[in-house]
């Protein structure tokens, strides 16, 4: 393991490969939380890749260090006829993932991934290896405390995870995993998002819908002269091909206003492949991303609203940098993408209004778990004022002396 620094302004980057040194790095030290913009003070990062390790169990769960990727993990699950709902992207690796809460690949259908954890090993501030287990949380306070924060605390979490169970029982893997993609002119994006709340009220937990604001595929642009589109994005996450099919054929049927016909037969997909899927439809440069989430019930209110018409301004108007996603349960999300080597302080200016606008308005709603988590039963720790405040008491439980609330001034 790399040794610590002599001062908390130098970098470095630590690797540990076991519990013990994790302990032994973090005991007696303080910490700030690494956020999103990296301005991690003191500069302390681990480094997670020799946690990495995967390992699959006859109870049909799995054990995984917090470096192990979602892909990795849904890969070395395939050949046991098992399926676990890692990240959408490729590289996501799970340890943070799961902190997030898990908003990962077929969520409607399988839940966020923080609900399959049933055990995990973390270091707490005062160096002890603690080992949490579902089977105790509702006994043991700091077991309870473990769990709750794992499940969905992000960086408010007081120590490190080394280690998680996945299951027992993880989901048998889909043989009818299909995506397709449904287009509308930009300025028709309330057809688009009209056609995926009838999906998702309907019921169909099969379907996973994202719609996005964002650039005409060459193909499209050609046969259209569309530079910008609004596409619906159908991953259908049925049991059979036939299932899957006759889902894509029920609501691509029924499209009104397509840009161009829909696919006769959408693409089909090993579930083990869908996070590399996703990283080949989305461009790697990235420069910004901001995301608000909202509920089904807030969307509805706003649609058509000056709030909503004044977030879709800069799209329509040609700022061709800009998108919006809307998913249903998950809500709206903001982002930008950057074509170019470049970062245009403008985009990251309007992303922060439209992420302040929402935030402003008394119809919206901070959870991630507003809509298809609550139904699947997980609670984040950030759900709710009541669930934030057990979060507040469990964070004291397990941190007394507040050392990973960062350094004192």
């Amino acid at each position: 393991m790399t040794s610590l620094p002599s001062s908390s302004q130098d970098l470095v980057v630590l690797t540990p490969s076991s519990p013990s040194e994790f302990a032994s790095a973090i005991t007696g030290r303080c910490y700030n939380a690494k956020r999103p913009a990296h301005d991690c003070y003191p500069d302390v990062i681990f480094q997670a890749k020799s946690v990495a390790a995967v390992q699959t169990a006859v109870d049909k769960s799995v054990h995984v260090g917090p470096g192990a990727t979602g892909s990795a993990i849904v890969q070395a699950l395939a050949p046991h006829d098992l399926f676990f709902p890692g990240g959408h992207c490729d590289g996501v690796a799970i340890g943070g993932f799961l902190l997030g809460g898990g908003y990962g690949i077929g969520f409607p259908k399988y839940g966020m991934g923080s609900t399959w954890v049933s055990q995990a090993r973390v270091v707490l501030p005062d160096g002890s290896v603690v080992t949490a287990s579902s089977s105790h949380e509702q006994n043991d306070p700091q077991q309870a405390a473990i769990l709750h924060l794992i499940r969905g605390a992000y960086t408010a979490f007081p120590g490190v995870i080394t280690s998680y169970t996945l299951g027992p029982s993880l989901p048998t893997k889909p043989k009818g995993v299909m995506s397709g993609t449904l287009f509308y002119k930009l300025t028709d994006w309330p057809k688009a998002f009209d056609l995926a709340k009838t999906i998702h009220k309907d019921g169909n937990d099969a379907i996973e819908i994202t719609g996005v604001m964002t650039y005409a595929p060459p193909a499209v642009q050609d046969a259209t002269g569309e530079s910008m589109v609004t596409l619906l994005g159908l991953m259908i996450w049925g049991d059979t091909p036939e299932e899957s099919w006759e889902l894509w054929k029920r609501y691509s049927s029924t499209a009104e206003g397509l840009l161009v016909p829909p696919d006769e037969m959408p693409t089909q997909l090993e579930a083990e492949n869908v996070p590399a899927f996703f990283k080949d439809l989305y461009p790697s440069s990235t420069r910004y991303q901001t995301q608000v989430f909202m509920g089904d019930k807030a969307f509805e209110t706003l649609q058509g609203t000056e709030e909503m018409e004044s977030l879709m301004q800069p799209l329509v108007h040609g700022n061709q940098e800009l998108a919006l996603g809307y998913t249903p349960d998950m809500g709206i999300q903001t982002y930008a993408m950057y074509t170019d080597a470049g970062q245009d302080d403008t985009i990251k200016d309007q992303l922060d209004k439209a992420h302040a606008k929402f935030v402003e308005c008394d119809k919206f709603h901070t959870s991630l778990v507003e809509g298809e988590t609550k139904r699947h039963g997980y609670e984040s720790g950030f759900a709710c004022h009541e669930a934030f405040a057990k979060t507040q008491q469990y964070i004291q439980l397990l941190d007394p002396d507040g050392v990973f609330a960062g350094c004192p001034k």
